[in-house]
C-alpha cells in the first residue's frame, strides 16, 4: 500500500503545479534575438558572425544577412540573470560592433537601448570594412617546370589608420620577406599544407588610411610539398582589433590567433582566396 500512496505523491505534484516545484527556471519559454547585419561591400558574402557574450551562444548570419539565437536558459551559478550583456557581431577584417540587451530576473526588461522587449534589434547593424584583401597567383603550378611560386597579397586599408599583422622574415631594418601561404585541398577539406620560410616572426606594421599595399610570397618548387590535385590558398595576415574580447575567439575555437593552422580558417574573413591547379 505504501508504493501506491508514493505513486500517487508524484502524480499530484506534476499535475498541481505549475512550474517546476524545484527550482525557478524563467527559460520555458524560449526566448528570441534576431536582427539584420549589414557588412560593408562584402565580397565574398561571408556570413557575419554573431555571438552573445555571457551565455556563450553564437550564429551566423543567413543569406538574408539576418540572424537568429535563441536563449533556452537565462540560469548561472549566481542565479537568473540581471543587467546587461553584449551581443558582438564579427568579421575579421571589419570593424567590430556590438549591441545590448538588459534582462530583468531572466526575463528581457521592458526598457531597452538596442533591441524591444521582444528581442528584436531596432535599427540594423552597420559592419565598417576595414581591409580588403584579394589573393592573386597563376591558376596552375607545374614544380618540374617551373622553380618559383609567386602569389600575390593585395591589401587595401580603407578609412582608418589599421595595424596589420603577419610572418615576414626580416632582411634588415624594414625590409621584410612575407612569410605563412595556408594550402587547403578542394578534394578533401581537411588536408592543410602550411608554407613558411626559414626563421620568420610575426611583424606588426601599421598603415594609414588610404593604403594600397602588395605582399608577394616567392616560394621555390623544391619546398612546395603538396600533391597534385586543387587547392584553395589562403596568405596569413591579422587585422589587430583590440576591442575583440579573447572569448570570441575561444567560441570559434582558435586558441591563438596568430598561430599559422587550421584554425585561422575559422577566422570569419571576407578575403578573396586564391585557386591553384598544382600538375
Amino acid at each position: 500500500m505504501k508504493k501506491y500512496n508514493t505513486f500517487f505523491f508524484f502524480l499530484f505534484l506534476m499535475f498541481s503545479c505549475t512550474t517546476n516545484p524545484f527550482w525557478d527556471d524563467p527559460s520555458t519559454k524560449i526566448m528570441r534575438l534576431t536582427g539584420t547585419v549589414h557588412p560593408e561591400d562584402n565580397l565574398t558574402n561571408t556570413p557575419a558572425y554573431v555571438w552573445l557574450e555571457g551565455l556563450e551562444i553564437d550564429t551566423v548570419t543567413n543569406d538574408n544577412k539576418e540572424f537568429l539565437i535563441e536563449i533556452n536558459s537565462t540560469q548561472t551559478p549566481a542565479g537568473n540573470i540581471n543587467g546587461p550583456l553584449k551581443i558582438y557581431f564579427y568579421l575579421h577584417n571589419y570593424r567590430i560592433s556590438h549591441a545590448t540587451i538588459y534582462f530583468t530576473d531572466g526575463h528581457f526588461s521592458d526598457s531597452q537601448t538596442d533591441f524591444s522587449s521582444d528581442g528584436e534589434l531596432l535599427e540594423p547593424i552597420a559592419l565598417e570594412k576595414l581591409v580588403s584583401a584579394e589573393t592573386l597567383l597563376p591558376s596552375v603550378f607545374r614544380p618540374a617546370l617551373i622553380e618559383t611560386l609567386r602569389i600575390k597579397l593585395d591589401l587595401e586599408v580603407h578609412n582608418s589608420t589599421t595595424r596589420l599583422i603577419g610572418y615576414k622574415k626580416v632582411l634588415a631594418q624594414n625590409t621584410y620577406l612575407p612569410s605563412g601561404v595556408i594550402f587547403r585541398s578542394l578534394e578533401d577539406e581537411g588536408d592543410i599544407y602550411i608554407n613558411r620560410l626559414y626563421n620568420d616572426s610575426i611583424v606588426p606594421i601599421e598603415y594609414s588610411a588610404g593604403s594600397a599595399l602588395t605582399w608577394l610570397y616567392e616560394i621555390d618548387s623544391d619546398s612546395l610539398q603538396l600533391s597534385q590535385g586543387e587547392y584553395e590558398v589562403f596568405p596569413f595576415f591579422l587585422v589587430e582589433q583590440n576591442q575583440v574580447p579573447e572569448n570570441l575567439f575561444f567560441s570559434l575555437g582558435i586558441d591563438n590567433t596568430i598561430n599559422i593552422n587550421a584554425h585561422y580558417l575559422k577566422l570569419p574573413m571576407d578575403m578573396v582566396p586564391g585557386f591553384l591547379t598544382v600538375q
